[in-house]
């Protein structure tokens, strides 16, 4: 069975998509195992599992509570958090995927951008035509975007004291959405893959049309909400 590899997020390290479930980034075949554990770690321990374990789709995250990371579309881990009410696909969805893109829901703020681009204190704010914009944000990050997590039955008094040493252990690129609420991500937008996210979703000549104007003022009023992060080499062309 022939694996097709994709590059990701930790140096060095290869992962591959799983020819059975697509929403899953796994290890080729030979070491092709996840590890879970429902047990406290060390930080290095967690940080480890965050780097080498499978990546997930958010829609296929477990109802569980614990560490998670979150990696953009290519599979470059950028944020470490901590969830302990909620399960890590709710905390996941509802805040960093559905929420709004000015308080540090990370997803959203870093996809904030091109067709997918809104912002509701801007001068020149279209409602409609920003509804359609993060109708389509939202949709993307749900199929191209991932996440790792470490299942752990902690308190959250003990969550946040490993969280806290998670983020001085860890490499700064796979930190650079925690230390703004800003737009990070340079990358431009995925224009092949939005294209057919548009088609997938049969959006009429009118919603297209909206988000031409949306990508329109990005091109004026994007670099606003953009913030330079020196740990990152990738910079729009």
């Amino acid at each position: 069975m022939q694996f097709c590899e994709r590059r990701l997020r930790a140096p060095g390290a290869r992962f591959c998509q799983s020819p059975l479930d697509p929403g899953v980034l796994v290890r080729p075949p030979a070491s092709y195992q996840r590890i879970a554990r429902e047990m406290s770690l060390t930080a290095e321990e967690c940080l480890n599992e965050l780097k080498t374990q499978e990546l997930r789709r958010i829609d296929h995250l477990p109802t569980a509570t614990g560490v998670y990371a979150l990696a953009d579309h290519v599979g470059d881990i950028h944020y470490i958090g901590i969830t302990e009410a909620d399960s890590f696909r709710d905390r996941i969805y509802s805040r960093h995927v559905n929420g709004s893109e000015e308080r540090s829901h990370k997803l959203a703020c870093n996809y904030n951008l091109g067709r997918m681009w809104r912002d509701r204190k801007c001068a020149d704010h279209v409602p409609q035509d920003a509804k359609i914009s993060k109708h389509l944000r939202r949709e993307f990050i749900r199929r191209h975007c991932w996440a790792a997590c470490v299942p752990l039955d902690l308190a959250k008094p003990a969550l946040e004291a490993l969280e806290k040493e998670l983020l001085l252990i860890a490499p700064p690129q796979m930190t650079s959405w925690n230390r703004t609420r800003k737009r990070v991500n340079r990358l431009p937008e995925p224009r092949d893959l939005v294209d057919a996210l548009i088609s997938e979703l049969r959006l009429n000549a009118d919603e297209r049309a909206a988000l031409e104007r949306q990508e329109a003022l990005f091109a004026i009023h994007g670099h606003k909400s953009l913030v330079s992060d020196g740990n990152d080499s990738r910079r729009m062309p």
